[in-house]
């Protein structure tokens, strides 16, 4: 009986020490989708989602969607061996943060518009390899006034507006270059009469 309670003790032992290594086919995914504290779901209505979050690859937003939440998870249950997680958003920073122990949650606030990388690693507390990663490239829409159609619609009332500024000039130069003819014209015209007054006086005196 002793050596039996021996051997069940032994084989708990080492069973207990396999459940502290972290399995090396350890999958993260992001799993939830929270925007301005409002759970999103596929197809709910607010054209977000398509389908699961899992399977997203790319996440479109706008530029109201000031608040957004991920959920994470990982398919490891053993609490001896949690992994410690850290997470980038490239387009915003190039630093890897990481996480408080039992945080499974990524938190984003007032994100310009743009493009962005999430990525999201499960790091091992044993040896600090990476163990698991996932992904999620983020388009933030900007509102009308600065999207790319708004700026050709400025660029085309800028256009017209050189346009009319460049008639309203070259109109007024004609106008001053018609004036300045039609004065030099009076000027001449002006200097004829005065010869001619001047010819006619001068014969009308030889005469008398």
């Amino acid at each position: 009986m002793a050596i039996y309670r021996r051997d069940i003790r032994q084989v708990a032992k080492k069973f207990e020490e396999k459940l502290t290594d972290i399995p090396r086919d350890m999958t993260i995914r992001l799993v939830g989708l929270w925007i301005n504290n409002k759970l999103i779901q596929p197809n709910d209505g607010s054209k977000v989602l398509k389908k699961s979050l899992p399977y997203v690859k790319t996440l479109k937003l706008n530029y109201k969607h000031s608040m957004v939440t991920c959920d994470f998870a990982v398919d490891n249950f053993i609490p001896a061996s949690q992994p410690t997680y850290r997470y980038r958003l490239s387009g915003f920073s190039d630093e890897w943060t990481e996480l408080p122990p039992g945080v499974s949650k990524l938190n984003f606030m007032r994100l310009n518009p743009g493009k962005y990388k999430l990525e999201l690693q499960a790091i091992s507390p044993s040896d600090g390899e990476v163990n698991a990663t996932t992904s999620l490239d983020l388009k933030i829409k900007p509102p009308f006034y600065r999207s790319w159609l708004a700026f050709l619609l400025y660029l085309l009332i800028l256009s017209v507006v050189l346009w009319r500024i460049m008639e309203f000039n070259r109109s007024q130069l004609l106008l001053k270059t018609s004036l300045e003819y039609e004065k030099k014209e009076k000027e001449n015209l002006e200097a004829v009469n005065q010869s001619k007054l001047r010819f006619f006086t001068n014969i009308s005196h030889e005469f008398r």
